[in-house]
């Protein structure tokens, strides 16, 4: 029934608008261990949707020349879609070039030798996702519309992670969430952890590991980028609010990666809003640090508030700091997967630094992952992609556009940390795309911007002044 409703659910979007097929695409990022097709074979709702909003929007007026402009301009997508044609190539020649070479196997963590099988394909259409729709909302930006539609997504897709959340807390214990979690993969839903009196929040994930991505992504969105200072200060709270909960929810996953990720989404956050506040512009700028500042202090009462009168509490979070990460370098698992990154890099020289193939080995690092799977090469072309939007933003100015693109690079570099000591393939997930779409869409729509005259929030026309808006959003959305 719940697959007959989600395809049901995208035929309405797609026939409404665009706007609707965007925020159903959001919605449904939550949904990660959901299988779309009655078949071992696993199809996420990400895997079908962005796709097939990359697809849909070719055939909307006003969107092809935006999403080819975008692939190809190296101060856009462009590094990006030669990583992701690298990955392809190799993917589908590797496994035959290089057959019986000994790697790590994806699924099962055995040795096997190196052979092209389904994991090649399903890890080559992750990344495929993330890369589609990384495009996808770099379009998007060129026009208010569209920018509108992408922020209000990202609020929805907040709020549905959150509600994962709460509603997996709430059915602790129980299988109702089973029909949600129908993909082939290890359900980890017990708590691991019985000892300090904690259950793990995994969502509607398959595990912690799955669920504390969106969680620290989302959040470090929220409060880094900033993106409702698009669509006006009337969705600020909503925003806040939504980030400050998340971050929340990715301390109740346990997730030792997302703890990681919070350390630093607090430091990048408490550097960033005293940037703000040093180099405000304006009176509005500076109150909105300063309140941003006096509620971080407020916690930190609250925190040491409560630690007098409840000292235990000291006790228990240094017991589940120990369990989580401190202890953690000293487990059989971690040795293992030390073991993997060890393997994989012994196999990529054996193909003399050419690649294995998206999904032919398996690690615990994003980044051995990134380099063993699509090689050299391919790592080269996402260390220029990242280091060319990460220091490109920083000199767009200060427009709303500007800040939301400079805040989404520090949202990608926290939501990085949380794969880059964990992932065991390339796939960077959806969260990183978003960040990656505000970066890329940001540099781009100020690239095209009339000199001295950068988008405040509407700009006449899409990528360039003086073209038609796209009308294709329909009456539907807020």
């Amino acid at each position: 029934m719940l697959i007959a409703l989600f395809w049901t659910g995208l035929f309405v979007a797609s026939l409404v608008s665009l706007r609707a097929l965007i925020y159903f695409t959001f919605v449904l990022i939550a949904f990660n261990a959901f299988n779309c097709i009655p078949a071992s074979v696993n199809l996420l709702p990400s895997t079908i949707l962005s796709p097939f909003l990359f697809f849909y929007m070719i055939f909307q007026r006003g969107y092809l020349r935006p999403l080819s402009d975008a692939a190809f301009r190296s101060d856009a997508v462009g590094y990006l879609t030669a990583y992701t044609l690298v990955g392809l190539i190799v993917t589908m020649s590797a496994p035959f070039l290089f057959e019986g070479t000994t790697v790590v196997s994806l699924n099962t963590t055995e040795i096997i030798s190196l052979t092209f099988g389904t994991s090649n394909i399903t890890q080559l259409t992750y990344v495929l996702t993330g890369f589609f729709f990384t495009l996808a909302l770099t379009a998007l930006l060129q026009d208010e519309q569209g920018r509108r539609s992408v922020v209000i997504g990202i609020l929805l897709g907040a709020a549905s992670v959150l509600l994962a959340g709460l509603t997996d807390m709430a059915t602790f214990g129980t299988s109702l969430l089973d029909p949600v979690r129908s993909a082939n993969y290890a359900i980890l839903k017990d708590s691991a952890f019985g000892d300090i009196g904690m259950n793990r929040v995994i969502g509607f994930s398959p595990e912690a590991s799955a669920y504390s991505p969106l969680t620290l992504g989302f959040a470090a969105i929220l409060l880094l980028a900033r993106p409702t200072q698009l669509i006006g200060m009337r969705w600020s709270r909503i925003e806040l609010a939504l980030g400050i909960a998340l971050v929340v929810m990715t301390y109740l996953t346990t997730s030792s990666a997302g703890y990681v990720g919070l350390a630093v989404l607090a430091v990048v956050w408490l550097f960033a809003t005293l940037v703000r506040l040093i180099g405000a512009a304006s009176a509005n700028e500076r109150a909105e640090a300063q309140m941003a500042l006096v509620g971080m202090a407020g916690v930190l009462l609250l925190v040491i508030a409560l630690l007098v009168v409840r000292p235990d509490i000291v006790d228990r979070a240094y017991r589940v700091l120990d369990t989580i990460v401190l202890s953690k370098s000293k487990s059989e698992s971690y040795i293992g997967r030390s073991g993997w990154n060890r393997d994989s890099f012994h196999a990529l020289l054996e193909t003399y630094g050419y690649g294995l193939g998206l999904g032919s080995t398996r690690t615990s690092s994003w980044l051995v992952a990134l380099v063993t799977s699509t090689g050299f090469l391919g790592g080269l072309l996402m260390a220029v992609f990242l280091a060319g939007n990460l220091l490109g933003v920083t000199r767009l100015g200060s427009s709303p556009m500007a800040r939301v693109a400079q805040g989404a690079g520090l949202a990608t570099l926290v939501s990085l940390t949380s794969i880059v000591g964990t992932a065991p393939a390339a796939d960077f997930g959806v969260c990183v795309a978003i960040g990656f779409g505000l970066m890329a869409g940001g540099r781009m729509l100020l690239r095209n911007a009339p000199q001295g005259k950068a988008p405040q929030g509407k700009v006449e026309g899409g990528a360039k002044s003086g073209r038609s808006q796209p009308d294709h959003f329909g009456a539907v959305g807020f």
